[in-house]
């Protein structure tokens, strides 16, 4: 280390450093760090309450060595992790440096304050007092009770809550050379929200992606989202170089509260989202607790090509299509091979795995497995990230059919993070299917003021009203989804179902034709509502459709359609084939209004059994 000779030891808080020994120490216990992380640690405590420039720290540290801002971003990483709660000691002062606060020398003693200057009105006051003693009580009991009051209307007033809005990044090079902008939007999406949750909601990235070259102005996307702050980021890719500037704009008077670039190559890219983080959450006039930014440090991948593919994997997620989940889970086993304690990669992969029997023809027999497997793999290497804990329920909800553990491990995630709006959605999902209607809605209120602008929030808000016979509120959510996205089938297949709930039969065949136009699925509901209307031969000649195609048919879907022909014995026996082969479809059984004629059958409550839907709490 250079031009750093001196052996002196210091203090600070419960800390001692001491370069004789080369060494850190909380109280007696030494704290490991790497020696280019101490000796950046070292300088700036031997400059304590000086502003150290970065150009000084690298010439100081690095000498004639070539390196990046990122090798000094990582230092200070380690730093802030291995201080903990001390963290706020190193103070970034932007575009000029770092500032280390309050080191002394061991063995130093402040001295002794310096006598008052005497206020002449003072003594004076107080002698009079004194003669008084019932006056002085009286004025310390009005100073306590006042300052007691204070504290407790304080402590018991709400935190003022802010709302940011992370815009889908501009990507100024053709397309997407490296394919990895829209998974790191996500990632960001992600990381701002474990700020501070109590006073800052982040929106989720469904919510934003609309916003794409739309033109509108800060006021105005701010207005339309409900936000108070929007960050924007411009990307310029050039020789596996990331060049990146981000900006945090007040919606109230568009006036940009910050700017900075963030240079970036591919093996420092995972640090991004943390750094931005604390910067958004000194700018806002938030402040990072010591557990939230260790669970920033977490998140991040310890291998960079790891991390490349993970966020691959989070984008092909977001496409519920076989295709896509096939890639997302080959992205997502590519980065634990690359980093086996990655638990964002297992969490996405247990995602994965859970979505494939809901989405295509994948027995849920062949991924089930897999799926819980990834999902405890995330939790085991990290039990404070709560899409580890998600990630679990969710597939406990679907694969497992285990719903007092599915809901308790989704309490948990949204306790981990109040913003996660998938663990939200997940959970209201559950309590819906288990029969607990008002909690439901009321989650599912929560999730859609963290994602306002998701058909799928809306369509999911949808299913459950429609779970609780509240046809109208089920047909309200069902067409705002397909306002914010004509061309999502499932928002035109819920409110086919809602419509068919309140008996309107050629509004919901018009709806579900829509939905089975855009994707090819809706055969289901279809058949149902025909069976309804007394079409008998049409909803039996698609049955026979189900029984010749080669495609999985889902047996819980030949229950509905002859659920709709009022057939008792078709629907028991479809419904024993679902449970036969564990068709994800079952979960509806405890709440289907379609299947209410058949409820009172002892089949249905042998049934419901069986699966382990009446399981208590």
């Amino acid at each position: 280390m250079n031009e750093i000779s001196t052996n002196q030891a210091y203090r600070f808080g419960e800390f001692t450093l001491d370069p004789a020994r080369a060494a850190l120490f909380r109280g007696d216990e030494e704290v490991r760090l790497r020696q280019r992380t101490f000796e950046v640690l070292t300088y700036l405590v031997h400059n304590s309450d000086r502003l150290v420039s970065k150009q000084e720290l690298f010439e100081r540290i690095w000498g004639d060595v070539a390196v990046t801002d990122d090798s000094l971003v990582q230092c200070l990483v380690e730093i802030r992790k291995a201080l903990g709660d001390d963290q706020d000691r190193i103070k970034t002062v932007r575009g000029r440096g770092y500032l280390f606060e309050g080191a002394l020398p061991a063995g130093y003693s402040p001295p002794p304050p310096s006598e008052p200057v005497p206020d002449r009105a003072g003594p004076a006051a107080w002698s009079r007092i004194a003669r008084y003693p019932f006056l002085l009580f009286f004025v310390l009991v009005v100073v306590i009770a006042g300052s007691g009051a204070w504290l407790f209307v304080r402590n018991r007033m709400p935190p003022q809550m802010s709302t940011l809005a992370v815009l889908p990044f501009t990507h100024t090079s053709a397309g997407d050379p490296s394919g990895l902008s829209g998974g790191l939007h996500e990632e960001v999406v992600s990381a701002l929200g474990q700020i501070d949750p109590e006073r800052l909601r982040v929106l989720s990235r469904r919510s934003t992606v609309a916003y794409v070259a739309i033109g509108k102005s800060a006021a105005q996307i701010g207005r339309d989202l409900g936000a108070d702050y929007l960050v924007e980021g411009v990307i310029h890719e050039l020789d596996a170089k990331w060049h990146i500037t981000f900006s945090v704009v007040n919606v109230r008077d568009q006036a940009q509260v910050w700017s900075e670039r963030f240079d970036r190559d591919r093996s420092t890219l995972l640090y991004l989202q943390t750094e931005l983080a604390r910067a958004v959450a000194q700018q806002i006039r938030l402040r990072l607790s010591a557990m939230q930014d260790q669970v920033l440090v977490r998140r991040q991948a310890r291998n960079p090509q790891a991390y490349e593919h993970y966020l691959r994997g989070r984008l092909l997620s977001a496409k519920p299509t076989r295709a896509a989940l096939f890639a997302a889970i080959n992205e997502y086993k590519q980065a634990t091979a690359l980093d086996p304690g990655y638990a964002l990669a297992y969490a996405g992969l247990a995602d994965a795995y859970s979505v494939l029997p809901i989405a295509s023809d994948m027995p849920s027999l062949e991924v089930a497995q897999h799926a819980r497997e990834a999902a405890m793999h995330a939790v085991r290497a990290d039990g404070l990230l709560a899409e580890a804990h998600a990630a679990l329920g969710w597939q406990e909800f679907w694969l497992g059919w285990n719903w007092p553990s599915a809901e308790a491990s989704l309490r948990r995630a949204t306790a981990l993070d109040p913003n996660y709006a998938n663990g939200r959605r997940w959970l209201g999902h559950v309590l819906s299917n288990s029969g607990r209607h008002s909690e439901a809605l009321a989650e599912m209120a929560r999730a859609r003021e963290l994602d306002p602008f998701s058909p799928l929030m809306h369509m999911v808000s949808a299913q459950a009203a429609y779970n609780s016979r509240d046809f109208a509120a089920a047909e309200r959510h069902a067409r705002q989804s397909i306002a914010i996205d004509p061309n999502f089938w499932a928002g035109h297949i819920t409110l086919g179902q809602a419509l068919a709930g309140q008996r309107r039969f050629k509004e919901a065949l018009s709806a579900v034709s829509e939905g089975v136009r855009l994707t090819g699925t809706g055969g289901v509901l279809r058949g149902y509502v025909l069976g309804l209307m007394g079409r008998r031969e049409e909803a039996r000649q698609l049955l026979q459709d189900f029984e010749q195609t080669t495609r999985l048919v889902p047996p819980y879907h030949v229950a509905i359609v002859n659920a709709g022909l009022q057939d008792a014995s078709g629907v028991f026996a479809a419904l024993e084939r679902a449970y036969a082969m564990r068709d994800v479809n079952l979960v509806f059984l405890p709440v289907d209004p379609r299947l209410d004629p058949f409820r009172a059958d002892p089949r249905f409550q042998s049934l419901l059994d069986r699966c382990g839907f009446t399981r208590k709490r």
